[in-house]
């Protein structure tokens, strides 16, 4: 189950934000990169709660870089 917000958290992401202390967990993410791929996966936890205008998700993620498979877009073409 998914808590209601009981305090709207900010934007900034910061560890510490009080909103975030009571809220479901997903304590981590298996990875969806193909089957052909032999990666170590590097814990990630995401966090959930809801207001009567949004749902708010916060990513918790360990590791040393960032994974973004945008190929071909006009991004890359830059």
């Amino acid at each position: 189950q998914v808590p209601r917000a009981i305090l709207t958290p900010r934007c900034d992401a910061a560890p510490d934000d009080p909103a975030w202390k009571d809220t479901a967990t997903i304590p981590s993410l298996t990875l969806s990169r193909g089957a052909d791929r032999r990666d170590t996966a590097l814990p990630t936890r995401v966090k959930l709660m809801w207001d009567e205008k949004w749902l708010y998700v916060r990513f918790e993620c360990d590791g040393p870089d960032i994974y973004a498979p945008f190929e071909g877009s006009a991004r890359d073409q830059q």
